[in-house]
């Protein structure tokens, strides 16, 4: 790396950065995000870990159970980055990955929506309005808000498709609509 940057710096007067510049192997030195690696025989494109980690800090900062705003307006700050994170990164992940990023969000999503209903009684009259009739009175006095956006009951007051419908970008689905068949 000295040589190169030495010749890079006299003779062509350029400045390198050298906290960004390295040598390495593909699979440790991300390019645009996305990082090279060898699965068995094959050679796959990744996101990123770094890549990865900004966008989790940034939906956890989002869907930070503390901010009191309404679940429509944390998915219409979070469909605009969703929608171009995909667009950047749909080539880096198979859709596993996208299926379990998704599952991710959505849950962290089940559980703002779980912290605005306050008060136990709350929580049970917004589940039966939604239709869950079974174990609703148990799961409104659940303590534990990560462990409540899991229950089925939960799943059933807010699935897939009506976070669908309020306006959240699924990126599974944005992901299968992009790679060829």
């Amino acid at each position: 790396m000295a040589s190169v940057s030495g010749y890079l710096e006299r003779k062509l007067r350029l400045r390198v950065n050298r906290a960004q510049s390295a040598v390495g192997l593909s699979s440790q030195r991300p390019f645009l995000g996305l990082r090279v690696v060898r699965r068995g025989d094959a050679v796959v494109r990744e996101v990123a870990p770094k890549s990865l980690e900004r966008l989790r800090k940034w939906v956890r900062r989002v869907t930070r159970r503390s901010r009191g705003v309404s679940l429509a307006q944390v998915l219409e700050e979070l469909r605009p980055r969703l929608r171009g994170w995909l667009g950047d990164y749909w080539r880096g992940g198979r859709e596993g990955f996208w299926r379990s990023l998704d599952g991710w969000i959505r849950r962290r999503l089940r559980a703002y929506q779980w912290v605005l209903g306050k008060h136990p009684r709350g929580r049970l009259r917004a589940l039966r309005r939604a239709g869950v009739k079974a174990r609703a009175c148990g799961l409104a006095y659940q303590e534990s808000t990560w462990r409540a956006s899991r229950a089925p009951a939960m799943h059933q007051a807010l699935g897939n498709r009506r976070l669908e419908e309020l306006g959240y970008v699924s990126l599974e689905s944005g992901y299968r609509r992009r790679v060829p068949a």
